[in-house]
């Protein structure tokens, strides 16, 4: 006598299969989320606690009190606090080419300069505080970085983008340490007349 077998449903096997996948890539979006989550709020408790003492005596615990994360939160995105600068300085320059694009083009403006005055201005806090705590260096290297990205670019073009670079950075380090008393419409002006090379026609020698 023989034993029936038993019919296997594949249909189910690739239901189960295929709801474990969906269940497992939203798993993983959440925790991408909740470490974007973390890093915004380290990034913001830092600025704040930066206006309140020296830098150099805030430690992991307090700024993950601050921000409302544990320490593993932190030692999940970051190394040292000094990490956190790294970040800001290339959200920063990020943020600028996102939101008003990059200087280097054809239709680069007065407007352009507008633009990117204010958003440095709307973010004073974390720019001054790279600027004081030394990191400086931190973000005009990744200004840097970004205007001569390309290898094909010949010698004379990746100097004359650091020379505009070097002229812009300047201009917001000095803006900020004394106090931001140009409005950015004055920049502007004073980046379209001492900037010219790289702010009209010859910026399409460049893209």
């Amino acid at each position: 006598m023989s034993i029936p077998h038993e019919e296997i449903n594949v249909p189910d096997i690739q239901e189960d299969t295929a709801e474990r996948n969906t269940r497992y890539k939203g798993l993983l979006r959440h925790s991408r989320e909740a470490n974007e989550l973390a890093k915004e709020c380290l990034k913001s408790a830092l600025v704040k606690l930066a206006r309140e003492k020296a830098y150099k005596e805030i430690t992991v615990s307090e700024l993950c009190r601050t921000a409302g994360f544990s320490r593993m939160a932190f030692y999940r995105n970051y190394t040292i606090i000094d990490d956190i600068f790294h970040e800001l300085a290339t959200d920063m320059n990020t943020m600028v080419v996102n939101t008003v694009g990059s200087p280097f083009r054809i239709k680069t403006t007065r407007e352009w300069y507008v633009c990117a005055f204010r958003l440095i201005a709307e973010n004073r806090d974390a720019m001054e505080l790279m600027f004081q705590e030394n990191f400086q260096r931190e973000w005009m290297d990744t200004v840097n970085s970004f205007v001569v990205h390309d290898p094909d670019f010949s010698g004379e073009e990746k100097y004359r983008r650091l020379m505009w670079s070097g002229g812009f950075e300047n201009t917001v380090s000095y803006w900020l340490n004394t106090g931001m008393k140009e409005s950015p419409e004055e920049l502007a002006d004073y980046c379209i007349t001492y900037l010219p090379h790289l702010s009209h026609a010859d910026a399409a020698l460049l893209d």
